[in-house]
């Protein structure tokens, strides 16, 4: 089995840590901007049946949660036989309920977007005590 863990460039260093304890091999996620502002996100392309680890803490989750679907997405294109996700904190948990008329109840709106991309979700924070 291979194990690819690929950080995004904020967690870099938490990769190089975490790398080997997880038997993995490293692949950084290269992430880019347009003047646009749009991203364009960059892998390892030799994914065919390796199970790989995004690792992304999503402290700033709205700049985050498109570049790191494109990362998923790319990844399985490539042939991944899995995508996970390692998030040391994990946003979007705060609002678990409708505190006020008219608010998104955005936990599980973040949580069936993250579903869709990826097999498993590994975290240390998630942003919220009640879930």
């Amino acid at each position: 089995m291979t194990r690819v863990l690929m950080p995004f460039p904020a967690d870099a260093v938490l990769g190089g840590t975490i790398n080997q304890p997880l038997q993995a091999r490293i692949a950084p996620v290269a992430w880019r901007h347009f003047p646009d502002g749009e991203s364009l996100v960059t892998l390892d392309d030799a994914l065919a049946g390796a199970d790989v680890a995004i690792l992304a803490s999503l402290r700033n989750a709205d700049a985050l949660a498109l570049p790191l679907r494109f990362a998923a997405r790319t990844a399985r294109e490539f042939g991944a036989r899995s995508v996970g996700l390692i998030a040391p904190y994990l946003g979007y948990m705060r609002q678990d309920t409708r505190f006020h008329r008219g608010e998104a109840v955005s936990t599980p709106l973040f949580a069936q977007f993250l579903e869709e991309s990826f097999d498993w979700l590994v975290t240390v924070d998630p942003h919220l005590h009640r879930v």
